[in-house]
């Protein structure tokens, strides 16, 4: 997903993205869309009342 919203996506709409070093890009959306993801799924499990790891 990232790679189609990089090169396909982006240029685009956002010219001026492709400026960027793909790979500053690559951890800064995987460290900004991981923290936001790991802790909705924190929270998640924490509604759910499930006791252990979801299998």
């Amino acid at each position: 997903m990232w790679l189609v919203n990089f090169y396909v996506i982006a240029p685009i709409a956002f010219p001026w993205f492709l400026q960027a070093s793909p790979v500053v890009q690559f951890i800064a959306h995987t460290f900004f869309f991981g923290t936001v993801l790991g802790w909705y799924l924190w929270k998640s499990h924490e509604r759910s009342g499930l006791e252990g790891p979801a299998v």
